[in-house]
């Protein structure tokens, strides 16, 4: 299923904007937000960032036993550490925009029975 950041820009556009801006150590959450201008619903930088670091930065591990696509396990491959992908205002369409928090690595193992 697409997210609303690829409403925005194609990946190709979005590596050239976000390339320098690695997932940094100090980062613990990025929410993403969603925009509404002329009759479009578009994911504002923070979505098109989360877009970019899942396609081209982080490495997926696993998804939600529970939940499938709409949670999911990354690992930052620079430090290790994870971060699950996550869109937590279900009560919007398409379960709204994205978040991409750290989690440790116990929480990892027993929300994604890794």
């Amino acid at each position: 299923m697409n997210s609303a950041c690829e409403m925005v820009l194609p990946i190709r556009q979005i590596s050239r904007n976000f390339a320098a801006q690695a997932l940094k150590r100090e980062e613990r959450v990025l929410t993403g937000s969603w925009n509404y201008s002329q009759n479009v619903l578009r994911g504002n930088e923070v979505c098109e960032r989360i877009e970019w670091l899942v396609s081209k930065q982080l490495r997926k591990i696993a998804t939600s036993p529970q939940w499938g696509e709409w949670e999911t396990l990354f690992q930052d491959p620079a430090d290790g550490r994870y971060c699950g992908r996550l869109f937590p205002c279900n009560d919007l369409n398409g379960n709204g925009p994205p978040q991409l928090r750290e989690i440790t690595e116990s929480e990892a193992r027993m929300k994604y029975r890794i």
